[in-house]
């Protein structure tokens, strides 16, 4: 079985950037990201399930 390469954190800079952006096609590209990653991380986001990012 293989070991799954580490993963890439999301930070307070990637969340406001986010959700400054609203758009997951827009983000992925300037997150370097997926749009399904950007997606679910906005619609995490905006239901209360993941804090809001600090100003």
């Amino acid at each position: 079985m293989r070991v799954a390469p580490p993963r890439r954190r999301w930070t307070a800079a990637d969340d406001r950037e986010l959700l400054r952006l609203g758009d997951p096609a827009a983000a992925a590209v300037a997150l370097d990201r997926t749009e399904q990653s950007c997606s679910m991380r906005l619609w995490r986001l905006r239901t209360g399930r993941t804090p809001m990012p600090a100003q």
